[in-house]
């Protein structure tokens, strides 16, 4: 937790003046409900509220009505029929207890409101349109599905943040499945370092502290309350942390047979790769290949070859390797205008 988790303390840290008049950053006033007390906090508030304007409350919701209403914001669907039929039947405390425990037990639950959270966190399977580039984020579901996780495990939001900016350091397993929560950081555009990162700053200091910080990566702000010496504070956090490049894996394939011979032909495909890389390595190093790298790399500079040709003339030699005859060419480029023996090489 040594870097990453220093984040949010160290934005309050350095935060200037306007801070304190910074909404987000106004310690929340403790109200008593007015009324009666045996009411509900919220309905003491709004009847309160209501009073003082002068408006009545709208008549009970009918039972219907009622469980409609709670299923459509607590999963997005609308109730079952036995649902509706039960609360219609005995339309108690109990019975509301009930459904309404059956609505946030419910896997829909945490899909519902897992949506809004990716909203937040910038969440997308792909970067857009990129030309014919393969713009797919192929392991981004494993987010998504972290996070349906946590909302129906009612996770605490403490453990939800930090895992959120920092789960490679507070997971004690390569493989563990809260390494997922780093989708956070992951799932944005990748138009290049520094374009990343300032994404990385901006989605963690919008989603967790409510504050806009863009601008302070050019200057201080009048009305934003980082200015620029916090938001590369933020930013050189950022920088230095190391995304791997072969990614964990954090569960288990539905389909083991599949996955397994997924496992097969990728390892085969692996020890083919590596084995042409080793073959191009030893033709590098043969004595001979010396004098036909030098052999081409003179004639496409004396003749003007374009790398077609360049490339067609390699391999027909015996398939030797472009770039190799571009740095010997380049070798040319930088001696041909002195007086050295290598510079009259051909001449």
């Amino acid at each position: 937790m040594v870097f990453r988790l220093s984040i949010l303390l160290l934005v309050s840290a350095f935060a200037h003046s306007n801070a304190a008049d910074h909404w987000a950053y106004i310690p929340p006033v403790d109200s008593k409900p007015p009324g009666d007390a045996a009411q509900h906090p919220v309905d003491a508030f709004l009847a309160d509220a209501r009073a003082k304007a002068g408006v009545k409350p709208a008549e009970l919701a009918p039972p219907r009505r009622w469980v409609e209403r709670a299923a459509y914001t607590l999963t997005g669907l609308p109730p079952s029929g036995e649902q509706i039929r039960r609360i219609e039947k005995t339309p108690d405390e109990a019975t509301w207890k009930a459904v309404i425990d059956e609505l946030l037990a419910s896997p829909a639950y945490g899909e519902r409101w897992a949506r809004h959270w990716m909203d937040v966190a910038r969440y997308a399977d792909t970067q857009g349109y990129n030309f014919d580039k393969d713009n797919r984020y192929p392991f981004a579901y494993t987010y998504r599905d972290w996070l349906i996780k946590s909302f129906n495990a009612d996770m605490p939001y403490g453990q939800f943040v930090k895992l959120q900016i920092a789960a490679d350091l507070m997971t004690d397993k390569p493989d563990h499945p809260d390494l997922a929560a780093l989708g956070f950081l992951t799932v944005g555009p990748r138009a290049g370092q520094i374009e990343m990162i300032d994404d990385r700053v901006d989605v963690i200091t919008r989603g967790f502290l409510s504050s806009t910080v863009s601008c302070a990566r050019c200057h201080d702000h009048k009305t934003d309350p980082i200015p620029t010496k916090d938001f590369y504070s933020i930013y050189s956090i950022l920088e230095n942390a190391v995304e791997p490049g072969d990614k964990p894996v954090i569960g288990k394939p539905d389909d083991e047979a599949a996955y397994q011979e997924y496992s097969t032909k990728l390892s085969e495909m692996q020890e083919k790769d590596r084995a042409a890389r080793q073959e191009i390595i030893d033709q590098l190093h043969k004595p001979e290949s010396l004098g036909v790298y030098i052999e081409l790399a003179w004639l496409s500079r004396m003749e003007k070859w374009d790398t077609g040709k360049t490339s067609a003339e390699s391999f027909k030699r015996g398939r030797y390797r472009l770039p190799a005859v571009d740095r010997w060419r380049g070798f040319f480029d930088k001696v041909a205008w002195n007086d050295k023996p290598a510079a009259r090489l051909g001449q």
